[in-house]
């Protein structure tokens, strides 16, 4: 059990493309593996200036926080 961490951006301009993620995440159970437990984190994003998030041929691009 615990935390997942955080990500923390601070620019003046952000590119996330070709279904490049920002991700902070929590698993859920799989096989014999238990799931995760504790905080997922967050994705804290500040920009000054331009933000451009495209994905590519259906793959899309992103920033999440997942438990």
């Amino acid at each position: 059990m615990g935390k997942g961490g955080n990500i923390d951006i601070n620019a003046s301009s952000l590119l996330i493309s070709d279904g490049a993620e920002l991700q902070t995440i929590i698993r859920q159970a799989f096989q014999t593996q238990p799931a995760g437990q504790g905080d997922a984190g967050n994705v804290n994003i500040k920009v000054t200036g331009a933000v451009d998030i495209a994905g590519r041929r259906g793959i899309s691009s992103g920033g999440f926080s997942v438990m």
